[in-house]
């Protein structure tokens, strides 16, 4: 097999798209190591390299070696490794380059981390589709420029920092690494848990007000013509006229451009989550529509996200949206597969209550599967973003506080 090497930027190692693919790797790795849930460890390891092979093929550069140097290189430094990975960060690089006899100390100065990649065909040249496809093409661009920055408090704060992943996300065009929340340098990741990914997700639904667009158009405008007056008053005629009675003032048409402001339907402002195993969500649309009061007097249905997951919970709910066994049952998909499977799912839940109701309120008991929270919610709002279903249907989150408490969080509708 063919290795390729990939040299990637610091600033490129850095942002984003890469932080969450390689902390996966490395975390993965560590459970590997430990032998902690072995099977789906590897699943998450073998995707996120993949994940990182062709980011590192967007943003980097090849570097060529001598196949036998670069082996030899490999094999010596792997033994002092107590974990191999895909790839060496800019502070294990002189380590590896000491093993070269040629000189490729510029990778060092310019801070560089490498990627290794097999090429499937050694002796052929693989091509690859250069193309940021992190949102799709088929999206339009949001016409919402102003975002809901007022809402960050104190920096300390982990929801606080959520809201700074979401409004980067925004602006950045990257997806949202919801799982790589960290409170310190010395302390591992933190989840936030699928109450605090809500209700910071809500804060950025709705717009502050409708966008509108500066459409300019030309009206015909009398207005003196100047020239006209005074050819007319230099004749005789005009004078003697004038002695008697002032002459009305000749007049002639212009166009003149003037502005008017139109209210515009909103286009959402699109973002994705980046999973676990390094798989990407479909587009969440974020500021998409605003807030309107919905029916009063809605009939309220007690509903559960997941059957089986909490077992006195399903004592006091109506219904389930999602069976436990749909989700569990399918191991070998990956995050962003269980989001979608849970955007159908709900999104045909949401469709049927709203055919046989004429509104509805319904309280949503929360289970802490997130692909699943998200896909849910991802759905609501496909339902919400249909003019004929403003105010008709009320989602509100209720999250489980310890024995039979559960609180409320602010309303979806």
């Amino acid at each position: 097999m063919k290795i390729s090497v990939i040299s990637v930027s610091s600033q490129d190692w850095n942002s984003d798209y890469f932080s969450i693919v390689v902390r996966q790797i490395k975390d993965s790795a560590r459970k590997i190591m430990k032998e902690i849930d072995i099977g789906i460890e590897r699943k998450r390891f073998n995707n996120s390299c993949y994940r990182l092979e062709k980011l590192a093929l967007q943003k980097g550069k090849e570097i060529l070696f001598d196949e036998n140097e670069l082996q030899k290189a490999l094999d010596s430094f792997n033994i002092e490794q107590d974990i191999q990975l895909p790839f060496i960060e800019t502070i294990q690089l002189e380590s590896f380059i000491n093993y070269f006899s040629e000189n490729i100390r510029y990778l060092i100065d310019s801070k560089m981390n490498i990627v290794f990649i097999l090429n499937e065909f050694s002796n052929g040249t693989i091509k690859f589709n250069r193309k940021n496809k992190n949102l799709s093409t088929n999206i339009a661009k949001s016409n919402i420029t102003e975002f809901n920055e007022g809402i960050l408090t104190s920096p300390d704060n982990i929801q606080n920092k959520f809201h700074v992943q979401i409004l980067n996300a925004i602006k950045k065009g990257t997806p949202i690494g919801w799982i790589n929340l960290i409170e310190s340098e010395n302390k591992p990741e933190f989840l936030l848990r699928h109450e605090g990914l809500i209700s910071c997700l809500r804060e950025h639904i709705y717009v502050k007000k409708q966008p509108t667009i500066i459409e300019k158009y030309k009206v015909k405008k009398n207005v003196i013509d100047v020239k006209a007056n005074e050819e007319r008053n230099k004749s005789l005629w005009s004078k003697i006229i004038n002695l008697f009675f002032n002459q009305p003032k000749i007049m002639k048409k212009i166009e003149v451009e003037k502005e008017k402001e139109i209210k515009v339907n909103i286009i959402p402002k699109y973002t994705q989550f980046a999973f676990q195993d390094a798989s990407i969500s479909e587009p969440f649309p974020l500021y998409s529509m605003l807030e309107v009061k919905p029916k009063s007097r809605l009939e309220t249905i007690k509903v559960s996200l997941i059957s089986n997951r909490h077992f006195e919970l399903d004592n006091i709910v109506d219904v389930c949206i999602i069976r436990n066994s749909e989700i569990s049952r399918r191991e070998e998909a990956t995050i962003s597969e269980q989001e979608s499977l849970s955007f159908k799912i709900a999104e045909e839940f949401f469709n049927e209550i709203l055919k046989n109701t004429d509104g509805i309120h319904i309280e949503l008991f929360h289970t802490g599967l997130e692909p699943a929270v998200i896909g849910t919610y991802r759905a609501l709002l496909h339902i919400l973003l249909k003019p004929e279903n403003r105010g008709k249907i009320v989602v509100t989150p209720k999250i489980f506080k310890g024995g039979n408490i559960y609180s409320d969080l602010k309303s979806w509708y």
